[in-house]
Order: C-alpha cells, then sequence, then structure tokens
C-alpha cells in the first residue's frame, strides 16, 4: 500500500482493478496518471513508463493476478528498465525465491528453483552439469559466504550464462546487482569547518556524504554494503570536492552536481528532489514539504525520509525545521544543522512548538 499511495505513475494490467483496490484500501489517486499496460499494448506504453524512470519519477506496477513479472507482461517493462540501468524493487510475498525473480529481469515464463546446491565444488559442479540442459531459468539459494565460489563453478560450467544476484529480498524492498554490473564507488575525504566530511560517488553521480566519520576504513565498509566495488579516488571526486569547499567558504549558494538516489525509496526520493528545491539562506517546515509533495498530513513521514538522506549539504535537509522554530534532526548531528544555517545566514529562533 505503500508503494501505491507514493508512486508518482501507476500502471496495470486492469486500470479498472488497481481504482477499486486504492478505493478498498483508502489510497487516493489525486491527479497522478494511471496507464493501462498489457500484452497487446506493451510495445507502445512501454517506452512512456521508462521515460517517466529516466525523469527520476517512480512507477509502480500492479498485475491483474497473481505475481507481478511472474509469466506477466510485467516481464519485459523490468527488462528494459534494466536495460537502462534503472531501478527495480518489489513488493516481497511470502517466498523469497519468488521476490528475487520479480526484479532479476530473467526470463520467468519458465524457472526452476533448485534450493542449495552443495558446498563442496566438485559436487556443485556436478549438480550445476546435470542442470545444464534444462530449458529454463535456474534459481537457486546461496550463503553469502560461498557465493563467489559458486559463481565460479556456474562461469565454469556456462561462461555465457546471465547471473543476477538478489540479497535479503524478504528483509527489504530489494537490493540486486548483475554479475558484470557492479556500481563502482569512489571515495575522498574533505575538511570544512563542521568536521570532517566523507564522501562517495558514482558514475551517476554524488551518492553519499557522511559526517563525523571516525576513520577511513570504516567509512569504506559502509560503502561495501552497497557495492563490492569501492576505491579511494580523490582525483574523480574533484568536482565533488571543489564545489564543496566553495560552498564552506561561501562563494556558492546552489550545487550543480549530480546525485545518485538508487538506494532510496521512491517516497524518499520524492521528498529528496523537493527539499533540493529549498533556496540558500531559506528555511521550510515538515508540513510544508509534505504539502508540496501531495501528501499533507505526512510531516512524520517526510521527518523519517530527510533522516535517510544520503547526501546532506548537496540536497540540503537542514534547511527544514519545524513550526515553531524547533530545528528537528539531521544526520550530522544538530549542532552541525545550527553551523550549516548560520553558513547561510539563518539565525535559528527559539523553539515555541512541537517539532512536527
Amino acid at each position: 500500500l505503500d508503494i501505491l499511495r507514493e508512486a508518482d505513475v501507476l500502471a496495470a494490467e486492469d486500470t479498472r482493478s488497481l481504482r477499486r483496490l486504492l478505493e478498498i484500501h483508502g489510497v487516493p489517486l489525486g491527479d497522478r496518471t494511471v496507464l493501462a499496460y498489457h500484452d497487446h499494448n506493451g510495445g507502445k506504453v512501454r517506452p512512456k513508463l521508462i521515460g517517466a524512470l529516466t525523469e527520476g519519477r517512480s512507477v509502480a506496477y500492479a498485475s491483474e493476478a497473481g505475481t507481478p513479472m511472474i509469466s506477466d507482461p510485467g516481464f519485459d517493462l523490468v527488462r528494459a528498465a534494466r536495460e537502462e540501468g534503472l531501478p527495480v524493487t518489489t513488493a516481497p510475498g511470502a517466498s523469497a525465491v519468488i521476490a528475487a525473480l520479480t526484479i532479476a529481469g530473467l526470463p520467468t515464463d519458465r524457472f526452476l528453483f533448485g534450493g542449495f546446491l552443495p558446498n563442496a565444488s566438485g559436487a556443485r559442479r556436478k549438480a550445476l552439469e546435470e542442470l545444464r540442459a534444462v530449458p529454463a531459468t535456474l534459481a537457486f539459494y546461496e550463503s553469502p559466504k560461498r557465493l563467489g565460489a559458486m559463481l565460479a563453478d556456474v562461469a565454469a560450467n556456462d561462461d555465457e550464462a546471465e547471473a543476477m544476484i538478489v540479497r535479503q529480498a524478504r528483509v527489504r524492498l530489494r537490493s540486486a546487482f548483475d554479475r558484470a554490473g557492479h556500481p563502482v564507488i569512489r571515495f575522498g575525504r574533505l575538511q570544512t569547518p563542521v568536521g570532517t566530511l566523507f564522501v562517495g560517488a558514482t558514475d551517476r553521480g554524488v551518492c553519499d556524504v557522511t559526517f563525523g566519520q571516525s576513520s577511513e576504513r570504516r567509512y569504506r565498509e559502509r560503502l561495501l554494503r552497497r557495492s563490492p566495488e569501492v576505491h579511494r579516488d580523490e582525483t574523480g571526486l574533484t568536482a565533488v570536492t571543489e564545489e564543496l569547499t566553495a560552498y564552506f567558504a561561501g562563494e556558492l549558494t546552489r550545487f550543480s552536481l549530480q546525485v545518485d538516489l538508487r538506494q532510496v525509496t521512491p517516497f524518499t526520493a520524492r521528498v529528496l528532489r523537493e527539499t533540493r528545491k529549498i533556496r540558500f539562506g531559506q528555511v521550510t517546515s515538515y508540513g510544508e514539504l509534505a504539502a508540496r509533495i501531495g501528501s499533507p498530513g505526512a510531516s512524520r513521514a517526510v521527518g523519517g525520509a530527510l533522516g535517510r538522506n544520503p547526501v546532506p549539504v548537496i540536497i540540503p535537509c537542514h534547511r527544514v525545521i519545524a513550526q515553531g522554530g524547533r530545528i528537528g534532526g539531521f544526520t550530522g548531528g544538530l549542532p552541525t544543522k545550527r553551523a550549516l544555517l548560520g553558513l547561510e545566514g539563518y539565525r535559528v529562533p527559539q523553539p515555541t512548538g512541537k517539532l512536527f
């Protein structure tokens, strides 16, 4: 229901069923677009949905019955999104393997679930060889500690096999990397008036800004939770550090840097995109920001989204305070939030009201 409530664009095999579902659960449609997407119009509608995603909007697709993307027209939509490098999430159900198949972008008209392969390499290779002729997508469970060895045996058995890794498919929405498409994260550090900043970036933009990290080792470990490809590269982050340095020197009032928000939920991305529009030296309230994204009354949810902002300062969540003057929380701590507001010339008033 949160996905349906927060998506910018809705698509369904039968829009009448989706509208009825929204009505039953009290999810407001508002002025959002609802598109029919099925086998007969997929070629025409799919580019529109992919276009919406590339513009930064979120798209939710609902199948008419069963699980989306399992022998379902949504498969071609997922495949097209993955080919464009766009993130795909799912609402997990009772089975982790089904949740994984819905977002993998691999054929789902036929699949075979093989459980856990044998631990020993020889036995594992024999099992893979026996399954090689199966004309279907193969799905397995595997321990993180054995995953590398398992993939090596897969490649030895069939070096043209297309593979997808999905982790924690039933714990949270989605975290997936394909075998050849790990996002490479470059990182560096910067000394500022509010302390040391660590900054990470992918080829799509800045993906992380962290205050108060105690060491480079700990920061690297943090980034490794997102991608196995993490490298220190101060030179590759020159544009990022130059703009941050100019900001802290009072010489820059608006960042031109691209940001990579693929790791956040659609709702959080909507909040952060709107937050980025708040001008230097100005503030808004949690309630006002909720109204701007079309979710009046969701000020607590907005506060939670701001708390998950991976790129503070560049996306200025410090410019959101509560009505009555309370400044609320901040990922870098309240002293840092006060310092950033002061740097921008905003004098924080004495609090007179509740946070939300």
